[in-house]
């Protein structure tokens, strides 16, 4: 997998019961750090605008808004976000 351009960050969710841990932010973190070790230095994601708790965390982790990527087209609906990431 060395040498793509970007990794999408598909899916992260946690029970209900679970919120307020900051698990998703482990989540993210574990994510991010197994696609700088496989040598990729852009993480991409696409969440929605009912999303506010999701677009928050991703902003905190440094996740900036960008145009749609691979298939994704731009929609009224979508929020995409991109992160640099230290390879």
């Amino acid at each position: 997998m060395v040498g793509l351009a970007y990794g999408e960050i598909k899916r992260v969710f946690v029970p209900p019961a679970q919120r307020g841990r900051g698990l998703a932010r482990l989540l993210m973190q574990a994510l991010e750090q197994d696609l700088i070790e496989r040598g990729i230095g852009l993480a991409r994601l696409e969440t929605g605008i009912r999303q506010p708790a999701a677009l928050a965390l991703y902003a905190s982790l440094g996740y900036q808004r960008c145009e749609p990527f691979g298939r994704y087209e731009a929609e009224a609906t979508g929020v995409f976000m991109a992160k640099q990431l230290s390879t």
